[in-house]
Protein backbone atom coordinates (compact mmCIF):
# COMPACT_ATOMS: atom_id res chain seq x y z
CA UNK A 1 0.00 0.00 0.00
CA UNK A 2 1.11 3.51 -0.77
CA UNK A 3 1.96 6.40 1.46
CA UNK A 4 -0.79 8.73 0.24
CA UNK A 5 -3.43 6.02 0.59
CA UNK A 6 -2.35 5.09 4.12
CA UNK A 7 -2.26 8.75 5.19
CA UNK A 8 -5.73 9.45 3.80
CA UNK A 9 -7.02 6.27 5.46
CA UNK A 10 -5.66 7.39 8.87
CA UNK A 11 -7.21 10.82 8.36
CA UNK A 12 -10.52 9.13 7.51
CA UNK A 13 -10.39 7.22 10.79
CA UNK A 14 -9.46 10.28 12.90
CA UNK A 15 -11.83 12.83 11.36
CA UNK A 16 -10.72 15.88 13.40
CA UNK A 17 -10.11 19.55 12.53
CA UNK A 18 -6.41 19.13 11.77
CA UNK A 19 -7.17 16.19 9.47
CA UNK A 20 -9.75 18.30 7.66
CA UNK A 21 -7.14 20.99 7.00
CA UNK A 22 -4.76 18.36 5.58
CA UNK A 23 -7.43 17.11 3.16
CA UNK A 24 -8.17 20.69 2.06
CA UNK A 25 -4.46 21.21 1.36
CA UNK A 26 -4.31 17.93 -0.59
CA UNK A 27 -7.30 18.97 -2.74
CA UNK A 28 -5.65 22.31 -3.43
CA UNK A 29 -2.39 20.60 -4.41
CA UNK A 30 -4.10 18.20 -6.79
CA UNK A 31 -6.17 20.91 -8.50
CA UNK A 32 -3.65 23.78 -8.32
CA UNK A 33 -2.87 24.24 -12.03
CA UNK A 34 -6.23 23.10 -13.40
CA UNK A 35 -8.40 26.22 -13.72
CA UNK A 36 -11.41 24.13 -14.75
CA UNK A 37 -11.37 22.23 -11.44
CA UNK A 38 -10.56 25.34 -9.41
CA UNK A 39 -13.73 26.97 -10.78
CA UNK A 40 -15.75 23.88 -9.85
CA UNK A 41 -14.60 23.89 -6.21
CA UNK A 42 -17.25 25.00 -3.73
CA UNK A 43 -16.20 27.01 -0.69
CA UNK A 44 -18.16 27.38 2.53
CA UNK A 45 -16.83 29.87 5.09
CA UNK A 46 -13.54 30.11 3.13
CA UNK A 47 -13.03 26.34 3.38
CA UNK A 48 -13.24 23.74 0.64
CA UNK A 49 -16.47 21.78 0.86
CA UNK A 50 -15.79 18.02 0.64
CA UNK A 51 -16.58 14.65 2.14
CA UNK A 52 -14.20 11.72 2.56
CA UNK A 53 -15.51 8.22 1.92
CA UNK A 54 -14.18 4.72 1.55
CA UNK A 55 -15.21 3.06 -1.70
CA UNK A 56 -14.23 -0.60 -1.54
CA UNK A 57 -10.46 -0.56 -1.14
CA UNK A 58 -10.17 2.98 -2.53
CA UNK A 59 -10.48 6.29 -0.71
CA UNK A 60 -12.79 8.83 -2.36
CA UNK A 61 -12.76 12.58 -1.72
CA UNK A 62 -16.08 13.97 -2.93
CA UNK A 63 -15.70 17.68 -3.75
CA UNK A 64 -19.37 17.95 -4.85
CA UNK A 65 -18.65 18.90 -8.49
CA UNK A 66 -15.77 16.44 -8.93
CA UNK A 67 -14.12 13.60 -7.07
CA UNK A 68 -10.59 12.44 -6.29
CA UNK A 69 -10.04 8.69 -6.09
CA UNK A 70 -6.93 7.27 -4.41
CA UNK A 71 -6.16 3.58 -4.89
CA UNK A 72 -4.07 1.46 -2.49
CA UNK A 73 -1.19 1.73 -4.98
CA UNK A 74 -1.21 5.57 -4.75
CA UNK A 75 -2.84 6.03 -8.13
CA UNK A 76 -4.68 9.36 -7.92
CA UNK A 77 -7.45 10.01 -10.44
CA UNK A 78 -9.84 12.91 -10.76
CA UNK A 79 -13.41 12.30 -11.93
CA UNK A 80 -15.64 15.13 -13.16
Amino acid sequence: MGRIYNSIKRIFEKNDEYATKLIEDFITLVTFEDTYLMKKMIYTNKKVSFSLRKSGDDMFIDCINFGILISPNDEVSIHT
